[in-house]
């Protein structure tokens, strides 16, 4: 059995049965087992039995499966080679009183500022599969393909927006760190605002090219401007969004990823980068699909926006929409792969297509009621 305890960290680790094996050193376990002995979560029966898989992607982050099968996800901060984790931190602690937050993020088991780690529950499943980016696959464009990707189920997609809208409408007004302005809203048009010496001429001839196109610069100009503020997590995509299993009431549990990036900001664009997720997999005609118009109105029943600002909130999360996919033309630049020969021009057409399609915003509209 593993011995793990759950309370306070600073409490002392539980005491070792009598007959336990002596002789363990804390030296011999991997990095994120000895973070979980360190603040007593586990004693060195549990460490001896942890296993630790290292699923980092732009930060440390491991995934710890106790002995009893039970599943850790250890994130690590400044002086592990990852980014401040302060702004996460303090989204876990606001769990402890905001309920809806609370249940949509994974339960943390560890928000320590100090050591710059956090212990959360892990949403995922077994093989560490479960976003629904895995689910349903990533998007058409960044591949080549010219197929559509497999569709979000409406009765996910409805769950999802209801989630985030839930979250956004109980953090309204809470006085809130601002958070950082988007890759997009904060490069494009502003050159003197890139490092040259750290980017490559990738990327800055794709900034150029964002900020030579008038339909880009105008919508950045006016998401620059935020209407609104609440909690946004300001990296919604599918690859942070897990489904967790079915409510007693047969709705879908969704379970929202991090939140390094939060802060106060406009909640147009935490929903127009979900929206993206649907646009940038259409062929054809741009249009409001039934998962995307789910989306929406999911969202609309959870945040519950004032009567009269449907057609404004529209705009925004529009342009969001398009933004959030020349934001993904500007991360491929900054982080080319194998295979994406022509992603970035093909991701800048779509972004264009977004943002001067004439009846997407009131199709947008017509589900934010």
């Amino acid at each position: 059995m593993t011995h793990v305890r759950l309370g306070h960290p600073r409490q002392g680790t539980v005491a070792a049965p009598s007959g336990a094996a002596t002789g363990w050193a804390r030296s011999d376990l991997a990095a994120p087992v000895a973070a979980l002995v360190d603040v007593g979560l586990l004693d060195e029966i549990g460490a001896a039995q942890a296993r630790a898989e290292d699923i980092s992607r732009a930060h440390p982050v491991w995934r710890v499966t106790l002995g009893d099968g039970r599943r850790l996800v250890v994130k690590a901060g400044i002086g592990h080679g990852g980014p401040d984790l302060a702004v996460e931190c303090l989204v876990y602690r606001m769990t402890r009183w905001c309920a809806p937050l609370a249940a949509a993020l994974p339960a943390a088991l560890v928000v320590d500022e100090d050591r710059q780690l956090l212990v959360l529950s892990d949403v995922g499943r077994p093989d560490g599969s479960g976003s629904l980016a895995q689910r349903v696959g990533f998007p058409a464009l960044l591949s080549g393909a010219t197929a559509d990707a497999t569709r979000l189920e409406p009765w996910i997609a409805y769950a999802l927006g209801r989630a985030v809208g839930t979250v956004h409408r109980a953090t309204a007004g809470f006085p809130l760190p601002p958070a950082a302005p988007p890759l997009v809203l904060g490069l494009v048009g502003r050159p003197d605002a890139v490092e040259v010496e750290h980017v490559g001429p990738g990327v800055r001839s794709t900034l150029a090219a964002l900020g030579a196109l008038p339909a880009i610069t105008a919508a950045v100009a006016a998401l620059r401007r935020p209407v609104a503020g609440c909690l946004v997590n300001h990296d919604l995509k599918w690859d942070n969004v897990v489904l967790g299993p079915a409510a007693p009431s047969g709705t879908a549990e969704v379970v929202l990823l991090d939140w390094e990036l939060a802060g106060l900001g406009d909640p147009a664009w935490d929903l127009g980068c979900l929206l993206a997720e649907h646009l940038v997999r259409a062929t054809g005609r741009l249009r409001i699909d039934p998962a995307a118009a789910a989306l929406l109105r999911g969202y609309a029943d959870g945040a519950r926006p004032r009567s009269g600002v449907s057609a404004v909130l529209a705009h925004r999360v529009t342009m969001a929409a398009g933004l959030r996919i020349a934001q993904l033309a500007l991360e491929v630049a900054y982080t080319p792969h194998s295979g994406d020969d022509g992603a970035i021009d093909r991701l800048t057409d779509r972004a264009l297509a977004v943002l001067s399609a004439d009846t997407l915003t009131e199709e947008v509209r017509r589900c934010l009621p």
